[in-house]
Parts: C-alpha cells; structure tokens; sequence
C-alpha cells in the first residue's frame, strides 16, 4: 500500500533533545509567559517498557531522583505504555507544577512527585537571545529573538516556518547546531541581522488552543504571525526600513498574506507552491505514489479517488465527519498535517492577488530533490510575480536539495529518507546575499 500523502510541511528541522550540551537554567516565567516544562531524561522504549536512558543534572528527573534503568509506570496517575504519552503528560504542565512519577526499580515500586524545571534556553557566545511574546487575538505567542551585539539599528528576518504542530524553541542551544532553521538563524545573526520566530498556538511556552485543534486555523496563524512583524519592527535595534521575510514550505503563504497588507523590504521563499492548493494537492499524491513504486494503473485509480474526495473538502467545504459519513473511503484522503479548518482555509486561498500586491523583491529556492513539491510549482511563482511586477522575482534551483533543505540527492532518496544528508549551504549563502543587496542599512560586527 502507498504511504500516506505527505503535504508542504516541517521534516527534521529541529530535534527537541536536550540530553547533550549544556543547560542553560531558565525561570519559571520569562518574556510574559510561563516557561513549559522540562523533564530532563532520555528514554529506552525497547521491549515494551518506557525505561529511563540518561538523567539531565539539574532538571525535574534529577529533583525527583529517578535514575536510569528505572521503569515509568504512570505520571499524575495516567499509565505510561510509550514515550509519546509520557511527553504529552508533561506537556500539559508547566514550570513550577508539580508531577507524580510511580516508577518501578528492580524489585520495587517507587513514587516521587517534584515542581517541574523550566525548559532550558537557548544561548549562543557571539550574540544575543531574548524571549518575548505578542498578543495573536487575544492570547500570547512566544517570540524569540536573536540580536547581533552593538549599539547600532540593525535589518531584520522574520522566519515563518512550515505547516504542523512543532515548536522552534531550543534551536541555538550551546550544542552543536543540527538542523536548517538553526543554520539560517544563526549564519544571518552572525551577519549582522536580528531574527524573530514565533511559536505556534499552544506549542512550546504559547498561550491559545491546542495547535491541532479547529480553531488553530491558517487565519490564526497569520494574525500570529503578522503580530510579531510589527513588534520586529517596533525594536529600538531594528531598521523598519530593512525587515524581510524568509518563509518555507507553507510559510511562503502567509507570508504573501502578510505582505499583501504590510509592506517588507523583500521575501525569501523555499519549498513551496505557487498555483492554488487543491491543483498542487493533485499533482502531490500522484509524484509520491509514484516514487512510492506504485502501478500506474493503482496511481491513476488512487488519484481519480483522491480527487473526489478533495472535492467535497476543499470545494464543497464538507466536514470531514459529512465526508467519512457518506463514504469511509475518503478518510485517509482528507487527512492533512494542520486541523481540517485550516486545510480548508488553505484551498481558499488564492495566491495570484495576493502577490499581485506586494511590490517587493522576491527570492524563490526549489530543490530539485524535494519531493513534496515540484519546480514547476516554483517557476509558476517566479512567473506570476514578475507579470504583476516585472524583475522582482529571482529563481535558484538548487541541485540535490530536499524539502528539509538538505542534500539529499534526489527525490527518491529524500523520499526512502535512508541516511542523514547535510545542510544545503547555497541555500543561506544565496539568502545573505540577496537581503545585503536589497537592504538600507545593514550593520556590519
């Protein structure tokens, strides 16, 4: 059977371990916002059992004293069969709360309650890094901000990320910087540029409702989004003249959303899609069926299905309960990585006006291993944007480059996903250069 459709989302961009490097201690409330909680064990999974790995110095599992080799039973009296669900548990807190862990050691069944540790900061020796947050409709995002050291006004990038439920908080760790976001943060950093993110609803220390839930929607996310813009722009270390967006995967879309009322400097774009979401969505499943090695006969058979399944979803607005209800068939089909009001959202969108108003240069970057979205997808953008505006859009392909912006190869090997590839490094260096072309005034350290 082919494996499910995978959308214009976030893959191993960061890893959440905080097991290796050090820990920078935190506060329980810092930037306006409660801190989540950090429980500090790795785990063993194997054989059944969620057994203690490694325990972090100075974290929740060392104040409760567990010990590796321990065997977690259940936290605050949920029984714990995997990690996922002990992670959810912990989750729900945050620093300062108390949890209750009955793990078993050897012969014995122990229980231990400790306040929940702060998560750890991040810090790096050759700039700054402050948390903040912004008010997103009523509840608070986190933001956090890289600053270049020195007193001068500085350009600044507003990174807006890919679709799903993840948080971008640990990322410039003292540890050794692993994933792509991280190396665009920090090379822009050390290049004199300040960087925002913003935390997604619910995900990390942020306030609002679960980020897979209905009313986590695309809408939500770029009045998110489009509150921290204006905060990044309100710093006494920001030149307002000179704020861009770098945007990837699913980014690109609300940043023409936010770009379309709210004037930038210039737009980097990467991974993403140009044409509307229900034509991309086509095309999507019947690339991965096919690098998954089905049949053309099964592709063609499982493309005509999808298509009449994403009909009644993205065109007739059903439910996805009207939908399985009337044909079970269809569950997998409308199936999406961000709550089913969101994925509608994106089907209404129509891009073409969207970008016909900014009138600013833009950067478009498709890899040609990405598997997740095409070059057509890409030249279509490029194409749209200078009818509209003639010479503000520039296109980069980049050889080898998947949609984790790495050098995977080709599609099938991004696809069978077998070995850790490296960073793509064109694709910051091509960045750098575009927003020094196109700044006012760049500070240099």
């Amino acid at each position: 059977m082919p494996q499910p459709l995978r959308f214009l989302t976030l893959f191993i961009l960061f890893s959440t371990s905080l097991i290796a490097g050090e820990v920078v201690p935190s506060t329980n409330v810092i930037g306006g916002l409660r801190r989540a909680p950090f429980l500090g064990a790795a785990f063993d999974s194997s054989g059944g059992k969620v057994a203690i790995a490694a325990v972090v110095p100075g974290t929740t599992a060392e104040k409760i004293g567990l010990r590796a080799g321990d065997v977690v039973v259940s936290v605050d009296g949920t029984a714990i069969t995997e990690p996922a669900a002990l992670s959810a548990a912990v989750s729900r807190k945050r620093a300062g709360d108390t949890l209750t862990v009955v793990v078993r050691r050897g012969e014995e069944t122990l229980t231990r309650s400790a306040a929940l540790t702060p998560r750890p900061l991040e810090r790096q020796d050759a700039y700054d890094i402050e948390y903040g947050s912004v008010d997103a409709g009523g509840s608070k995002r986190r933001v956090i901000v890289t600053k270049p050291r020195g007193g001068a006004k500085h350009p600044a990038v507003l990174l807006i990320g890919g679709i799903g439920c993840y948080s971008l908080d640990g990322l410039l760790r003292p540890a050794e910087l692993r994933d792509s976001y991280a190396k665009i943060l920090d090379t822009l950093t050390r290049a004199g540029y300040v960087t925002m993110r913003v935390e997604k609803s619910g995900m990390g220390d942020s306030e609002g409702s679960p980020c897979n839930d209905p009313r986590s929607d695309f809408d939500a996310e770029v009045v998110s989004y489009a509150a921290g813009l204006k905060q990044l722009e309100s710093y006494d270390f920001v030149d307002p003249r000179s704020v861009f967006l770098v945007a990837h995967s699913i980014g690109p879309l609300v940043a023409a959303r936010i770009a379309s009322e709210h004037p930038v400097r210039g737009i980097v774009v990467a991974e993403t899609i140009g044409t509307s979401w229900i034509e991309y969505d086509l095309t999507n499943i019947r690339r991965q069926l096919l690098l998954h090695g089905a049949p053309y006969d099964t592709v063609d058979r499982a493309s005509r299905h999808h298509e009449v399944c994403a009909h009644r979803f993205y065109i007739d607005k059903q439910t996805p309960e009207q939908i399985i209800a009337a044909d079970r068939t269809c569950a997998e089909d409308i199936r999406g990585p961000a709550p089913w009001t969101y994925m509608q959202q994106l089907g209404s969108l129509d891009l073409a006006p969207l970008w016909k108003k900014i009138d600013a240069p833009v950067l478009i970057f498709y890899g040609t291993a990405d598997f997740i979205t095409d070059d057509y997808q890409h030249q279509y953008l490029r194409d749209m944007i200078n009818s509209f505006h003639p010479g503000r859009a520039t296109y980069v392909r980049i050889e080898g480059m998947d949609h984790s912006l790495l050098l995977a190869g080709s599609q099938k090997a991004s696809y069978e996903g077998t070995s850790e590839p490296p960073f793509a490094e064109q694709i910051v260096t091509e960045t750098l250069r575009f927003l020094d072309r196109k700044g006012v005034a760049q500070s240099r350290q």
